[in-house]
């Protein structure tokens, strides 16, 4: 059910939680009356509550921006922040051939250099970013000291979620990218390596708890759509084409 509420939410000014949950379950439970929503939401609220601030924890611990804020009060209110969806539903379309390009892009915003790999042989790393400072702006470092990021993207639907077995494969394929880099003296023997997994789809559960556990850099879609709008990156996207448009090239 919180799944649901968060999922459902679109009021961007605070509302009880217990009328916002009517109003999705209604919605989800059309077989149910009034009454027994009503019953359902008494007995449940408390723990939708609950599941909805771990949620929103879990999304600042991995700097991923809530999709909702709910107060902690005994009788909650929540409210939605605006989300990017027509940017979101782009990425989601747009042809899985260019997907890389959109990182570099990304991690240039941020102030690093970044180039996609082309290599067939570099087992999963599609783009790689260096001289990432990674001090707080106005603060700076040497730099043999910034960061590379190593990393790994996929274009999905929102079905086809990104599971821990992708990431453990890819964890292999970054450390072997890692070291050779360092052999090919790519970068400095002690600098930060950040191995980076972004999608526009979301995570297993099993696969965030890995990824926190080996400290990878992962966004889901809502993220990444999230970076797009901030860096100034949604007229780039939407000029990306759709992988429709390229096999209709294709055809002509």
């Amino acid at each position: 059910m919180a799944v649901w509420i968060k999922d459902g939410i679109t009021d961007v000014d605070f509302r009880p939680l217990e009328e916002v949950a009517f109003a999705v379950l209604s919605a989800k439970l059309s077989s149910y009356g009034e009454d027994n929503i009503w019953e359902l939401i008494e007995d449940k609220l408390p723990h939708i509550a609950d599941a909805l601030r771990t949620d929103a924890a879990e999304c600042r611990a991995d700097g991923m921006p809530p999709r909702f804020e709910i107060d902690d009060e005994q009788s909650p209110y929540i409210k939605a922040f605006p989300a990017e969806n027509v940017l979101l539903a782009k990425l989601r379309r747009i042809d899985p051939l260019v997907v890389e390009d959109l990182c570099v892009n990304i991690l240039e915003k941020l102030g690093a250099t970044a180039n996609v790999t082309g290599q067939s042989g570099d087992g999963g790393v599609d783009f790689i970013g260096t001289n990432l400072d990674i001090m707080p702006s106005g603060y700076g470092i040497p730099a043999v000291c910034r960061a590379t990021v190593i990393g790994q993207t996929k274009r999905y639907k929102e079905t086809n979620v990104i599971k821990e077995t992708a990431l453990r494969e890819f964890v292999g394929s970054g450390v072997w990218k890692r070291h050779k880099l360092r052999l090919d003296s790519g970068i400095s023997p002690l600098a930060p390596v950040i191995l980076a997994f972004w999608t526009t789809s979301n995570f297993e559960p099993n696969a965030k708890r890995y990824a926190r556990e080996m400290g990878i850099w992962y966004m889901d879609g809502h993220t990444l759509a999230s970076y797009i709008a901030k860096l100034g990156l949604s007229d780039f996207v939407h000029a990306l084409p759709d992988e429709n448009s390229r096999l209709v090239t294709a055809i002509l």
